[in-house]
């Protein structure tokens, strides 16, 4: 049961914590890391016969993931892209919002908001 939510904070961490740490990480993401590992452990600390929740939240930030991942991975290097850097603050604000209410969000989030940020970004890359 614990599988899929080892392999998503994985995932999870890598992104927020990548090889090319600290200068691979958005400014948009900075002020807001410790939160954001806050969010994991309070994740990781409700797993215990909460599994079932967990997979249906994880399923709530899972289209996001899957659109940022293929946006992330055709990304020009050379130039900056500062709504796909939104886009990551969104989601990882999304994951607060669902995984640990209490620490509160930076701004209002929601999945509509966050699958209007990906047409946003999709828009610009077809630019």
């Amino acid at each position: 049961a614990f599988a899929a939510l080892k392999g998503d904070v994985e995932k999870q961490l890598a992104t927020l914590v990548p090889p090319s740490f600290p200068r691979g990480v958005p400014g948009l993401l900075w002020a807001h890391l410790p939160r954001y590992l806050k969010t994991i452990a309070r994740r990781v600390d409700k797993a215990p016969g909460n599994a079932k929740r967990d997979q249906e939240l994880a399923a709530r930030v899972f289209p996001s993931l899957r659109a940022f991942s293929q946006l992330h991975a055709a990304r020009d290097h050379t130039v900056p892209h500062p709504e796909l850097d939104r886009l990551q603050w969104m989601i990882e604000e999304l994951r607060v919002s669902l995984f640990a209410q209490d620490l509160k969000t930076a701004i209002p989030v929601s999945e509509k908001r966050v699958a209007e940020q990906v047409e946003k970004v999709q828009r610009e890359r077809a630019a």
